[in-house]
């Protein structure tokens, strides 16, 4: 069908529920483990009935997002399945070409972004962007925590970055670029954030430099900064494809 084409037939409400809770849940916002708010409540924020709510679960459950628990403590929950490392590769292999779109994708547009957030943001902003740092601070330094800690921890991290890279998007005042930033967060999900199972200092560091670039209103600077960290998250991601070694700059 050509992109001008209009379809005979929209989607399905529960088609595009899910859509919006797979992003809340690839962008962190839902984080594994988590519980979403009742069936009742879900159905009152998106404006849908509970049946909609029903089938967009089990669209869910068949992806192997989420699970449905039943009783008092029961719920919509996102899965916490950790691949084995041997599974991490080979999807990473499958996807190998789709892995190079996404960065090619987040490359100018979050660039971009930076640029226009070195120019635009507010002190506010700034601020946000400060405190966002400091929760990965905290973070990182859990890292050394047993296994579980740590993967909770890097869990955490996948969300904080997440609203990091949104707060520079929006900053930049251009809603195009914020949308445009969350598609690509969105397609950084699994599996190319099943590489990150460890959290490494350099990751804050590079963000550190990014936001002293935007503090100082330096668009140049912010520009080439963000163009350095996703060349090196495409350079840690693919170098984990093609050895099955965590890569560390």
């Amino acid at each position: 069908m050509s992109p001008f084409e209009i379809a005979a037939k929209p989607p399905p409400a529960y088609t595009l529920v899910a859509d919006q809770l797979r992003m809340a849940i690839q962008i962190g916002h839902y984080l594994p483990g988590e519980q979403f708010p009742p069936e009742r409540t879900l159905a009152e924020q998106l404006g849908v009935s509970r049946t909609t709510i029903r089938e967009a679960a089990r669209l869910l459950e068949g992806e192997g997002l989420v699970e449905t628990r039943y009783g008092r403590t029961g719920g919509l929950r996102v899965l916490d399945r950790r691949l084995t490392a041997a599974e991490v590769r080979r999807l990473l292999r499958e996807r190998e070409a789709h892995i190079e779109t996404v960065f090619d994708f987040r490359l100018p547009v979050e660039r971009a972004a930076a640029g226009l957030a070195a120019r635009k943001r507010t002190k506010t902003e700034l601020g946000k962007l400060y405190s966002l740092l400091q929760q990965m601070r905290a973070i990182i330094a859990e890292r050394d925590e047993p296994e579980d800690g740590s993967q909770s921890a890097v869990a955490r991290w996948k969300a904080v970055d997440t609203e990091f890279h949104l707060t520079i998007a929006r900053a930049a005042r251009n809603p195009l670029l914020e949308e445009a930033v969350l598609k690509g967060r969105a397609e950084m999900f699994h599996p190319i954030n099943a590489v990150f199972t460890k959290i490494h200092p350099y990751m804050e560091e590079s963000h550190e430099r990014i936001v002293a670039a935007i503090g100082d209103k330096d668009a140049d600077e912010a520009d080439r900064l963000m163009a350095e960290h996703i060349e090196e998250t495409r350079a840690s991601v693919l170098y984990y494809v093609k050895t099955g070694r965590p890569y560390l700059p």
